[in-house]
């Protein structure tokens, strides 16, 4: 799957990084039984956008009446090739991180899992069980992934 990025920050991003932990989500996702696990086959591109604080704050408002900035949303495309887009805050992450006692990179890839699960259409905010299902299976992968990236 190939990823577009759209940077609207000043931090230079690692992609070659990026693109190899989204093939190793990829792969491990399509192993596993998910909802609409095909659209990991069909689905050519995933959009990541990288904002600042205040823009994030705003679309969190707008899409969600949530009035602060947060890790990662996510939108389902339209287009038949698009898996969706993913928005990423990364003074967000960068605290989060710091909290996890792991790397930028590591809270990064771990929001990338979280917000491809939101695309395949689970969601941890409508029930119990839903967000036990979605974090099993997101904390799955990133245990597979993080070795990879160590």
């Amino acid at each position: 799957m190939k990823i577009t990025f759209v940077n609207q920050t000043s931090e230079k991003l690692n992609t070659k990084r990026l693109n190899k932990a989204l093939s190793f989500i990829v792969s491990d996702l399509k192993k596993k039984r998910l909802r609409h696990r095909a659209k990991l086959s069909l689905k050519t591109e995933i959009i990541f956008v990288f904002l600042r604080p205040l823009a994030m704050k705003k679309i969190n408002n707008q899409y969600r009446s949530k009035n602060k900035s947060t890790d990662v949303l996510s939108f389902t495309s339209e287009d038949k090739a698009t898996l969706g887009e993913l928005l990423f805050c990364n003074a967000v992450l960068r605290k989060q991180a710091k909290q996890q006692h792991h790397s930028f990179e590591l809270e990064l890839t771990c929001m990338m899992i979280h917000g491809i699960l939101h695309l395949l259409g689970y969601d941890h905010e409508i029930s119990d069980s839903e967000h036990a299902l979605m974090f099993r299976i997101q904390n799955s992968c990133f245990t597979q992934v993080r070795h990879l990236l160590s």
